[in-house]
């Protein structure tokens, strides 16, 4: 939301309960004067949107106040980029959401303006960032526009009944609360004395941690309850009170019991792959990071890494101690734009990351290869011979004249009855076939040869991998 000047004339009032007697009418009654603005926030349209004329144009909206009346809103709509404005709709309820006919409406330059006033004739308003687009022009989907029906979840954990609490000192209140629209402070703790009384706000805007040190009212009170209240941005508002009441005494001047608060998040910094490198994509990648926090437990960090310049990750190692580096098993992906995004999580919860500051490479070939060895063809396949003697050696042969390969290639047992034999493999780089030497080879493997002639890797199934050709 950019920001906007907004300027109000408001009168100046003392917040105060006021009795006084006069002959004729005894001790008048209590009034309470409200100074505070409403706050008000348009969501959808906020300008950049292309909207079909003949379609309804839903208008999103968040309004708050303490004093609001049933019907508060009011919405206009500006064809001319601000300039002015025609009202559309008024006397609407607080529901966040409502549609406007702007059939055979057209411009370049649309605008929306909320206005809402509360009970006390005190008035605010937001209209939309930037400009929008009524035309028509139709693409068979109507524009884009969220619309949320869901409360936020919110559960008071503690002090939740039965408690003793220091009617003086600071009160540790902890929560769990959760929605998909929460914004970066959608907490407020509320405190109530009496029994069956209402709350009174004792902190707001608070980041949903899960925990916050809170005054006490200092009231002594066998009645005491704590309300967890959570708002998402779109009004929708949730509140939790206390299961039972708790007291607030003077049996104690500090806080019961022994217990950390963090607020300090985790330092993390990916050392590398941090960008430029390249790494042969089947073997296994070397990541480094340096971390930092008082409160780390014995699995803070996960790696993940994306294949698609950071669009999307997957998890490639989680729950692994902060040794500062990991060797580390990828998917056999070929990528030239792979990042690594690594994770820290500390035990109060506090969650910190870093990505590579630029892409490094995966780099190797998979080959789908074939061959036949004329000793085992018979009709139109190879016979397994050497394989059902059970003379195939469990690790590649080449370490010897004159091929001298000592490549580490070996399995526990021929993988399947299919497999005929090793094969050596070389990948040669040179501009012609026919400068093709054994000097010109950048990478070795040995590989099985398969009854129907593919050559796989030592799984017997998959395609052999040069994954070193850097």
């Amino acid at each position: 939301m950019n920001l906007k000047r907004k300027f109000f004339i408001i009168p100046f009032f003392l917040s105060a309960t006021i009795s006084a007697q006069v002959p004729f009418s005894g001790v008048s009654g209590e009034f309470i004067l409200d100074s505070k603005p409403p706050e008000v926030s348009v969501l959808i349209p906020n300008g950049g949107e292309s909207y079909f004329h003949l379609d309804p144009l839903m208008v999103s909206w968040s309004a708050q106040d303490e004093s609001f009346g049933s019907n508060p809103v009011s919405i206009e709509l500006s064809m001319d980029g601000g300039i002015t404005y025609d009202p559309v709709l008024s006397g609407i309820p607080n529901s966040g959401t409502v549609s406007i006919d702007v059939t055979n409406l057209l411009t370049e330059h649309a605008r929306i303006r909320v206005l809402a006033a509360d009970t006390f004739g005190i008035a605010n308003e937001d209209a939309s960032d930037g400009d929008f687009i009524i035309s028509t022009d139709f693409s068979g989907i109507s524009a884009p526009f969220i619309l949320d029906s869901k409360y936020p979840a919110a559960i008071v954990l503690t002090p939740n009944g039965g408690e003793s609490v220091s009617y003086s000192g600071p009160m540790l209140v902890t929560w769990n609360a959760s929605d998909e629209s929460f914004g970066d402070k959608p907490i407020s703790i509320g405190i109530s004395t009496e029994a069956g009384g209402s709350y009174t706000i004792a902190e707001d805007s608070l980041q949903n941690t899960g925990f916050a040190l809170i005054n006490a009212p200092g009231v002594q009170t066998e009645f005491g309850k704590v309300w967890v209240i959570g708002t998402d941005t779109f009004g929708l508002t949730t509140e939790d009170p206390s299961d039972g009441y708790f007291t607030f005494d003077n049996s104690f001047t500090n806080i019961s019991g022994s217990f950390i608060l963090d607020s300090k998040y985790p330092e993390i910094a990916v050392v590398s792959p941090n960008g430029g490198e390249s790494f042969p994509f089947a073997e296994l990648l070397p990541v480094h990071w340096d971390a930092f926090d008082e409160s780390f437990g014995n699995g803070p960090v996960s790696v993940e890494i994306s294949f698609d310049g950071g669009a999307s990750y997957e998890v490639i190692a989680a729950a692994l101690p902060d040794l500062d580096s990991a060797l580390l098993i990828t998917p056999e992906t070929i990528s030239d734009i792979a990042l690594i995004r690594i994770t820290v999580t500390d035990t109060f919860g506090l969650v910190s990351n870093d990505i590579s500051d630029d892409y490094f490479s995966l780099i190797g070939f998979k080959l789908d290869l074939k061959a036949f060895l004329e000793g085992p063809f018979i009709l139109n396949q190879m016979i397994p011979f050497m394989n059902i003697a059970g003379v195939i050696p469990p690790g590649q042969p080449y370490d010897i004249v004159p091929w001298l390969y000592h490549g580490p290639e070996s399995v526990p047992a021929i993988p399947n009855n299919d497999v005929i034999d090793w094969v050596l493999l070389e990948l040669r780089d040179t501009t012609d076939a026919s400068l093709a030497k054994g000097i010109t080879a950048i990478d070795t493997l040995a590989a099985f040869i398969m009854n129907d002639g593919h050559i796989s890797g030592t799984n017997g199934a998959s395609f052999p991998v040069f994954g070193k050709c850097i």
